[in-house]
């Protein structure tokens, strides 16, 4: 059957359509390739028929109105084609830039890490967007100077862990002093490090946490340069040759809120003095601080120390029976009366509860 045959039977079987047809005359030719695949879906187009007659006149108005439009916009479309293509690619450049990813980088332990491996990582995080701001290198026996020279370009670290990195010396951390972002730096354990260090160091003004501890080349000479590192609040010396020489040239440090002079053998109770300047000092470590014995100088330092929370005396010279002492002294001058908690042996720490009625000297057995 030709396509008018199969038009005139439309009415028959689709009384709907037929006030439709005469508007859709115009269309039909065009629509024939179309019919067969339509075939399917007429019985169920067949109820919106009705609505959509009134509707073809207004769409036929508006298609011949917008035809001599088309070709203008089809010239239009394809000369503005290339400029949009460059548009997507510009586009997420110019884009607000995305907030950035700080991250802590912790390699610790990885005893086959080299300087070159170490860089390669940094490289990767930076080119991902990641600031890296703390970095733990501890017992990375391989890294050397080397790496230190790199990691000063790192514009966010902060903090910086060195503890049982042997190869570090003093060149290496000559070129660290140049970062302007270092706040803490743990050099623990640092066999190369000398007095020469402490000489760059002081130029890290913004460092606030400092450990020299084991690292047994420093002596009074150097301490005298720390003077400097005026924001410095923890400061760790265990294991050093220090004397009360030392001591005098850490009591500028006003700042200072914890200090650890933990087996620091060459301190004695005649240098604690040097030690009451530093009236914001939370916490005081004298364990194994031998030649510290006396009481009374400790009693001393306890009423100056008015910010003190905890003062360690792990295995010190300090005895229980000294404690007993330095309760009386402290009573008779005034302070507040220290409670003894224990007779045992071994441990002792001074529990001082800030704006407390009390003094707390705790005495723990020993393993």
């Amino acid at each position: 059957m030709s396509f008018l045959g199969s038009l005139r039977l439309v009415p028959l079987f689709f009384p709907a359509a037929a006030p439709v047809l005469p508007a859709a005359a115009p269309v039909l030719p065009a629509a024939a390739p179309v019919l067969p695949a339509a075939a399917p879906v007429l019985p169920a187009t067949a109820p919106v028929l009705p609505m959509a007659a009134p509707v073809l006149p207004a769409a036929e108005r508006v298609l011949r109105a917008t035809a001599p439009v088309l070709p203008v916009a089809a010239r239009v479309l394809s000369t503005t084609a290339p400029v949009l293509l460059l548009a997507a690619l510009v586009l997420p450049e110019a884009a607000e830039p995305a907030a950035p990813i700080y991250g802590c980088l912790d390699l610790s332990g990885m005893l086959d890490l080299s300087d070159d491996r170490l860089m390669d990582i940094l490289d990767k995080a930076s080119k991902s967007g990641a600031l890296i701001t703390s970095i733990n290198l501890r017992g990375c026996y391989n890294i050397t100077d080397t790496a230190l020279a790199y990691l000063v370009t790192l514009p966010s670290l902060s903090s910086l862990n060195l503890s049982r990195s042997y190869k570090i010396t003093d060149k290496g951390l000559a070129l660290l002093s140049n970062s302007t972002s270092l706040t803490s730096l743990d050099l623990s354990l640092g066999l190369n490090i000398t007095d020469a260090s402490l000489i760059h160091l002081s130029k890290l003004k913004f460092l606030r946490s400092l450990s020299l501890s084991n690292c047994h080349n420093i002596t009074d000479a150097g301490l005298f340069h720390l003077v400097r590192l005026t924001s410095l609040s923890s400061l760790a010396l265990s294991c050093t040759n220090i004397t009360g020489t030392g001591l005098a040239h850490l009591s500028k440090l006003l700042s200072l809120r914890s200090l650890d002079l933990t087996k620091c053998y060459y301190i004695t109770d005649a240098d604690l003095f040097h030690l009451e300047a530093l009236t914001s000092l939370h916490t005081l470590n004298l364990n194994w601080c031998l030649n510290i014995k006396d009481a009374g100088s400790l009693a001393s330092l306890l009423v100056s120390l008015k910010s003190l929370n905890l003062l360690n005396l792990d295995y010190s010279g300090i005895t229980f029976s000294d404690a007993q002492k330095l309760k009386a002294k402290l009573s008779i001058q005034g302070e507040r009366e220290p409670e003894l908690l224990s007779r045992h042996h071994g441990l002792m720490r001074l529990n001082i509860p800030k704006r407390s009625t009390n003094w707390e000297i705790t005495k723990t057995p020993s393993n």
